[in-house]
C-alpha cells in the first residue's frame, strides 16, 4: 500500500500510519528533521529514502541518528531509475554514492572516455531495456541526452578509489572565474558554509561593461555581517567584482521536486539592484 499525506501537518502525522518505506525531496527531509518523536510501533525500522536533488549531509546524519532509521540517499532521474545510492552511516555518505548492482554509471570526458580516478567528468548511465531512448516529439533534446543506448543527464561527477562517486552538479552550472571553470556546487557549499546561509546561488556573469563578475545570491530576509562578505571576497582573488544580492525565498519548480529555478533566481537579480552589495576590488556597499 501506498499512503499519500497532503495536509500541511502531515509531519505531525508521520507516526500515525505503519510505514516501512517512504521517499523525500531534500528538502521535505528538513520537515522530518525537527520531530524527534516520529518512530513508534508503527514503523520500527523505518527506511527513509531521499533523492531529487543535493542532501544536506549533516542534516542526513541527524536525522537518522535521532529518528533512529536509515537514511538512503539516491540519485536518478525521470529518465532512468536510479543507479546510485548510499544509507547514511556518516555525513560523508550523504555525498559519496555507490553504483546499484547491475546498473551501469561512468564518468567521462567529453570524447566519452573514462577520466582517471579524483577527475572531474560528464556522467552517463546506460539504459534498460524497459526505460525510454527519446523525448517525444522533440528531437534536438533527445539527440542531446540520449546516444549510443545511454542517456546524459547533464551532471558532472568524480569517482574515487573506492568507486564511489559524488555527483557535482549540472554541466552548464558550471563557474568561470579568471578562466578557470569550476562546478558550481562545491563552490556554493563552501561559500553556504563561510557565510552561515542555509542556501544560495553563485553566477559567472559579465557586466555592462564586460568585465567579469561573480554574482552571490543568497536565500534570507539579511545578508550576512559585512566581515562575513569580505571573508568570501577574499577567498576569491581572481575575480575583480563580486556582487552579493538577497532574495527572501528561491523560486522553486512546481513538480513536486522542489529544485531552485536557477534562471528565475537570475532574473529576480537583475530586477532588484537596490538590493545588492557591490565590490570593486573587495566588497562595497
Amino acid at each position: 500500500a501506498v499512503i499519500f499525506d497532503q495536509r500541511p501537518d502531515w509531519v505531525e502525522h508521520f507516526a500515525d500510519y505503519p510505514i516501512a518505506m517512504t521517499f523525500f525531496v531534500p528538502e521535505l527531509l528538513g520537515n522530518l528533521g525537527t520531530k524527534r518523536d516520529l518512530q513508534s510501533a508503527n514503523n520500527p525500522g523505518l527506511q527513509v529514502v531521499v533523492g531529487g536533488g543535493f542532501v544536506d549531509a549533516g542534516l542526513a546524519a541527524k536525522v537518522a541518528q535521532e529518528i533512529n532509521c536509515d537514511v538512503v540517499v539516491t540519485y536518478g532521474a525521470t529518465e532512468f531509475t536510479h543507479c546510485l545510492e548510499q544509507r547514511v552511516e556518516a555525513q560523508e555518505d550523504a555525498i559519496w554514492l555507490t553504483r546499484v548492482d547491475g546498473k551501469v554509471i561512468e564518468v567521462l570526458d567529453e570524447d566519452d572516455m573514462p577520466v582517471p580516478t579524483g577527475v572531474e567528468g560528464i556522467v552517463r548511465v546506460k539504459l534498460g531495456s524497459f526505460e525510454t531512448d527519446e523525448y517525444m516529439d522533440d528531437p534536438e533534446a533527445t539527440a542531446k541526452h540520449f546516444r549510443d543506448g545511454y542517456f546524459y543527464p547533464g551532471d558532472m561527477a568524480v569517482q574515487r578509489e573506492d568507486g564511489r562517486i559524488r555527483i557535482l552538479g549540472r554541466v552548464a552550472d558550471v563557474l568561470n572565474l579568471g578562466g578557470r571553470k569550476i562546478v558550481v556546487r562545491p563552490f556554493e557549499e563552501r561559500a553556504s558554509k563561510a557565510l552561515q546561509v542555509e542556501t544560495l546561488c553563485a553566477f559567472s556573469q559579465q557586466d555592462d561593461d564586460g568585465k567579469e563578475m561573480l554574482i552571490i545570491v543568497i536565500e534570507g530576509d539579511k545578508l550576512p555581517d559585512r566581515a562575513r562578505l569580505q571573508a568570501v571576497a577574499k577567498q576569491i582573488p581572481q575575480v575583480a567584482q563580486i556582487r552579493f544580492a538577497l532574495i527572501n525565498r528561491f523560486p522553486r519548480g512546481d513538480n513536486g521536486m522542489m529544485k531552485v529555478n536557477r534562471r528565475e533566481v537570475l532574473r529576480l537579480v537583475r530586477e532588484k539592484q537596490s538590493d545588492q552589495v557591490n565590490r570593486p576590488a573587495s566588497v562595497a556597499t
